[in-house]
This record gives structure tokens, C-alpha cells and sequence, in this order.
């Protein structure tokens, strides 16, 4: 039996098919998959909307095993994106 692994490029490419994306990344924790994708189009929507709009391209395009590789999507705004990165960079710095 041939066991065939979801690929970070390749899950990339299929978030790369959300409306307006900007940013997607994705690296393998825990043998998961942990993606971010960042879109303007995000603005003004609940977490779980956007959730439909990553899980959808996710459940439509890859197969049952491929599906259980992803462990989470993260899904930002870039003014959400950049409060994160602002956020971190101020923990770094208390923390020493």
C-alpha cells in the first residue's frame, strides 16, 4: 500500500483559491498540517464563515486521508495578521 502524505506546497495551492488571499503558509506540527491564510475579504465576517470558506475548498478537493492531515487554518485579515505579528514581536521583548 502506497501511503501518500498532503504536502505543504500542495494544501498552499488550494488555499490559494480563497477570494482575495494575500498570504498563505503552512508547516507540519505534530505530523498536522497548520495553515494561515490571510485575505482582505475576511474583513467583517465571523470565524466560522471563514471557516466554511477554507473547509469547503478543503473537503471538495482532497481526499478523506488528505483532509485528516490538516489540523487547522488560521484565517486573518492582513490588519488582523499584522496586530499578530505586533503582538508576538512585544512577548519576545518582556520575555527578554
Amino acid at each position: 500500500m502506497i501511503s501518500t502524505m498532503l504536502s505543504e506546497k500542495r494544501l498552499c495551492e488550494l488555499l490559494g483559491r480563497v477570494p482575495g488571499a494575500t498570504l498563505v503558509d503552512a508547516s507540519r506540527e505534530d505530523n498536522k498540517l497548520i495553515a494561515l491564510v490571510v485575505s482582505p475579504g475576511f474583513a467583517g465576517m465571523e470565524e466560522h464563515e471563514r471557516q466554511d470558506i477554507v473547509w469547503g475548498l478543503i473537503l471538495d478537493n482532497l481526499s478523506d486521508a488528505e483532509q485528516g492531515e490538516v489540523g487547522y487554518v488560521f484565517t486573518n485579515t492582513p490588519e488582523e495578521k499584522a496586530q499578530a505579528q505586533v503582538q508576538g514581536e512585544a512577548e519576545a521583548a518582556s520575555n527578554g
